[in-house]
């Protein structure tokens, strides 16, 4: 009842004592007051229990709406959302005019309602699953166990994000480990190939390749899924990488080993050396890579004659040839001197045996005072060479004679041996080349090295020998890593080279020399002078270098007066922040700090700088 209506029915219980009336009308306006202050107060209780609820979900959305992997489109699309729920709830308190009436009449069925869809929706729930997705992402970036593990896919679908071509954000985990506890296993001159890890890592490869592609591994042949494996780990792009086991080997069975890869003659008139030398052989570089191999030395010559063989072989090693010498000089053979400057002699060499220097074997009827070979001789040694010996059987004898095949410029030498003999075949062996000096003429004598197993079992068994050859042929595999992980560096930053042409200089041949000539040795000074490492050289570089306008015709002036006017950062003000980064040497600040004042251009400064760094660091 409201004091108006009680007035009116005043008169019905007569009159009474006017000041007890007015204390009796105060006492009704103070409990009207009070009932409207009440009503107040319900009304704000309900108005604030009803928009924390509202609030609640709010911060539960706006919790991730504010995190990682999400877009300003995103954001958008939940506001509009929320937008669409509120307006039945804003329409319902309108209609009633007061959260009471508007609750009487179920409003918190509609906030209720509001509450679950905005943190129910599919777009939220997308949002939450994007953003984990991308923090997963991060954690396996920045983590170097798993930084180089990460699909294909996933790097793939995540650009597709950011360019607003797909909603979703992608994570499949990372990639099953490959195993590469086989190179243990392998000696230091061994190059490891894609092949190779893909043997290794068989089962693990098809995994990743199914759960990176979609497609079932075992449907897709062997060569695209090294193919994929090689461009998912960036093989092409790694340094060469070799076995980690020390070569502890013997020389005997390499020695061995190496005549049986050398090539066979097939025709009298073919050039040996060039057959030996030749792409589909290949046994000139397992020599020089085992022992050493010298393409410019040939055997010696006599009247235009001279021994159709390889290069000089064990150019590397003079202590094996010395053993190998040693061992077949033993006993009657021959007594060895190793001369002052070097040089190898055999005196009192029996001649029986040997071969002149027509090839021809000196037999007991060629040796004798009125026949033309003495019985002995003082050598000296020329060298080892790989030759072609030829066995037949002599038409008008019957015996089956031996003979080294040599290069003349007459050809009745074979036209000769076609004619005299049957049944020829042509082997390899080793030579020794000897020379004969005397009072009348120099003389050419050959001795063939045999494959005895006497011979082997001293090439393995010489403990010295053994122990220089494993150290040479280790250093030697050593010298050889080097200089591939060199090749590929030099064609690193060739193609590095090239793109900082290509960006800054049109592609003009030298153009990243030119540039850095030009700007950089200057901005480098610049930041010695003020405290500032080089290693941030290569940023501040392509982050001033991003200042310019390449098309400006004052581009270049514009360039150098930002160069020249660089130490200012030291004292000026506004620049504090920036020059503290610098100092500090820390990359990553650097990074951070460009993305908060260059957003638009941070990324594409991060992407020159590498190219400076590689360049700057290969100077």
């Amino acid at each position: 009842m409201d004091f108006g209506g009680y007035t009116s029915l005043r008169g019905f219980f007569g009159s009474a004592e006017k000041k007890a009336q007015r204390v009796q009308d105060l006492q009704y306006a103070q409990n009207l007051m009070t009932a409207q202050q009440n009503d107040a107060i319900r009304e704000m209780q309900y108005r604030t229990s009803q928009q924390n609820l509202i609030n609640e979900a709010d911060a539960l959305a706006q919790e991730v709406l504010l995190g990682k992997g999400v877009r300003p489109k995103d954001r958008e699309d939940i506001q509009n959302y929320a937008s669409e729920l509120m307006t039945p709830i804003n329409d319902m308190i309108k209609k009633y005019g007061s959260y009471e009436r508007a609750l009487a009449n179920g409003l918190d069925r509609l906030v209720a309602d509001y509450r679950y869809k905005i943190t129910n929706n599919d777009t939220l729930a997308r949002l939450k699953l994007n953003q984990n997705n991308f923090k997963q992402l991060i954690l396996a970036k920045n983590d170097a166990k798993t930084a180089d593990r990460i699909f294909p896919s996933d790097i793939e679908n995540l650009k597709k994000f950011e360019a607003g071509e797909t909603d979703y954000i992608t994570y499949k985990g990372v990639m099953n480990n490959m195993d590469n506890s086989f190179i243990d296993s392998l000696p230091v001159n061994q190059q490891i190939t894609p092949e190779m890890y893909f043997d290794a890592n068989k089962m693990s490869v098809m995994e990743n390749f199914t759960r990176d592609t979609g497609i079932n591994a075992e449907d897709v042949p062997e060569t695209y899924l090294i193919s994929w494996m090689n461009n998912t780990y960036g093989f092409d792009e790694r340094l060469p990488q070799y076995g980690k086991k020390e070569i502890k080997t013997t020389p005997g069975m390499l020695v061995a080993n190496n005549l049986k890869g050398a090539p066979v003659i097939s025709d009298p008139t073919q050039d040996y050396k060039k057959l030996f030398e030749s792409s589909s052989s290949g046994a000139d570089i397992a020599m020089d890579s085992s022992f050493g191999y010298d393409y410019d030395s040939p055997p010696p010559t006599k009247n235009g004659i001279t021994l159709n063989a390889s290069g000089r072989v064990f150019a590397n090693t003079p202590n094996l040839e010395m053993l190998i010498l040693s061992h077949v000089n033993q006993g009657k053979q021959g007594n060895l001197e190793r001369k002052r400057n070097g040089s190898i002699e055999i005196n009192n060499k029996e001649a029986k045996g040997l071969f002149n220097f027509r090839g021809d074997e000196i037999k007991d009827n060629d040796i004798g005072f009125f026949d033309v070979e003495s019985s002995e001789y003082d050598l000296e040694f020329n060298g080892m060479f790989i030759a072609q010996k030829v066995t037949g059987t002599n038409k008008d004898t019957g015996e089956k004679e031996t003979f080294l095949l040599t290069k003349t410029g007459d050809k009745s030498k074979i036209e000769e041996i076609k004619k005299n003999y049957s049944g020829l075949s042509f082997t390899s062996t080793y030579v020794a080349a000897y020379t004969e000096s005397d009072i009348i003429f120099d003389d050419v004598y050959y001795e063939e090295i045999k494959m005895t197993d006497s011979l082997l079992a001293a090439l393995s068994s010489d403990e010295k020998v053994n122990k220089a050859y494993t150290t040479v042929k280790n250093q030697m595999a050593v010298n050889q890593q080097l200089e591939a992980k060199e090749a590929v560096r030099q064609q690193s930053y060739i193609r590095t080279q090239q793109e900082l042409s290509n960006l800054y200089a049109g592609g003009v041949n030298g153009g990243a020399d030119k540039l850095y000539n030009a700007y950089g040795q200057q901005l480098n000074y610049g930041l010695v002078s003020v405290g500032i490492d080089q290693k941030m050289l290569p940023l501040v570089l392509a982050e001033l270098m991003e200042t310019v306008n390449p098309d400006d015709v004052n581009a270049s002036d514009s360039l150098r007066k930002s160069i020249n006017s660089f130490p200012v950062i030291a004292t000026a003000p506004q620049f504090q922040r920036y020059y503290e980064i610098l100092k500090s040497g820390n990359v990553n600040e650097f990074f951070k700090y460009l993305q908060e004042k260059k957003p638009k251009s941070a990324d594409k400064i991060k992407q020159r700088a590498k190219l400076w760094g590689k360049y700057i660091n290969r100077k």
